[in-house]
């Protein structure tokens, strides 16, 4: 499944369903489908690094 930030919220491109920011589809071939919830977690470097003392940090080159 494709989403996409459209006019009126998210929509995906496969059935033009409408999902709001909780991953129910409100309107729809889908709609009262509900996507299931994926944990993700947002760290900086240092915040990772106080958690994983023994880590390797890996910088890029951006030159």
């Amino acid at each position: 499944m494709t989403i996409e930030a459209g006019p009126t919220g998210l929509v995906d491109r496969e059935t033009s369903s409408h999902w709001d920011i909780f991953g129910r589809a409100t309107s729809g071939p889908l709609r009262g489908a509900r996507l299931d919830p994926i944990v993700a977690v947002d760290h900086l470097w240092f915040d990772w690094r106080a958690f994983h003392p023994g880590g390797r940090v890996v910088g890029i080159d951006r030159a």
